[in-house]
């Protein structure tokens, strides 16, 4: 299976893989209308994150700290707790910034990488099916 892995610099807007397109945006914290946005859509602290980004498949030993937990949890795990198929499993995108795995693609930001009462910018990322 390919592994489609992309780099992802900064300024750059989109970058294909797979057969999605993530469509990157810096904004200011005070233009969010929200911060409860749709699984295809992520909010990072654009200041957390570290250039170049990666996108590629997530892989057997991947691990990553999700929304709202203090621990570490396996990619697998999480998949198969939220019941995705094997097909779709294969399809499983991970953005990563300096070797953490910031967004597990379409399904959960990463805790360190949230927003807080500190943060000024933030990275959306935007996931499209092609």
């Amino acid at each position: 299976q390919d592994a489609c892995q992309i780099s992802v610099n900064e300024g750059q807007q989109r970058a294909y893989c797979g057969n999605s397109v993530l469509y990157f945006e810096i904004c200011d914290v005070d233009s969010l209308p929200t911060y409860n946005v749709p699984d295809n859509v992520a909010l990072l602290d654009a200041d957390r994150v570290t250039y170049p980004l990666t996108v590629r498949r997530w892989s057997d030993g991947d691990t990553f700290i999700p929304f709202g937990m203090t621990g570490r949890k396996k990619v697998s795990d999480f998949l198969i707790d939220s019941k995705v198929s094997m097909a779709e499993k294969g399809r499983q995108f991970v953005l990563i910034s300096n070797a953490e795995i910031a967004w597990l693609v379409g399904r959960r930001i990463a805790d360190p990488f949230r927003i807080t009462d500190s943060t000024e910018r933030v990275l959306r990322i935007t996931k499209e099916i092609i």
